[in-house]
């Protein structure tokens, strides 16, 4: 899942850039098991971790956080997982940095995400549910 979520490269009309580096606080578990004498196979995961990205936007204007993700679990459905902005440093409310924050990263939920063309969490929620059907699948 890693590999998939991470340099992640979103950017707006103004050049500025996000982008994700690093995956950290995993957390959790993950299982298939069968029964024997059936073909039936359970899978099933629960994991939570954060993935850390870095935002430029202008060339002395940095910013930096994570995207916390919690209640990744099988037997959830994607609109009820959870995920959160962390910042390391935050931009002054209303500032223009906030709002150029804002539209690169996207909106938090499921729904909003995967229409938000071009934005980090509509890229992380496509890797996220890709994830999870090929989890499914595993024999």
């Amino acid at each position: 899942m890693s590999g998939k979520m991470l340099r992640l490269v979103c950017s707006d009309e103004d050049g500025a850039v996000v982008a994700t580096h690093a995956l950290s606080s995993f957390r959790g578990e993950a299982t298939v098991s069968s029964r024997r004498g059936t073909k039936l196979r359970v899978h099933s995961f629960d994991l939570s971790f954060a993935v850390q990205w870095t935002a430029r936007l202008s060339d002395d204007c940095e910013y930096s956080g994570s995207l916390d993700f919690s209640e990744v679990a099988s037997f959830n459905q994607p609109d009820e997982y959870e995920l959160s902005v962390a910042f390391d440093s935050r931009p002054a409310d209303g500032s223009a940095a906030e709002a150029s924050l804002v539209g690169l990263i996207g909106p938090l939920r499921y729904a909003a995400a995967r229409q938000a063309e071009g934005r980090l969490t509509q890229k992380l929620w496509e890797h996220l549910s890709t994830f999870a059907a090929d989890f499914a699948e595993l024999p």
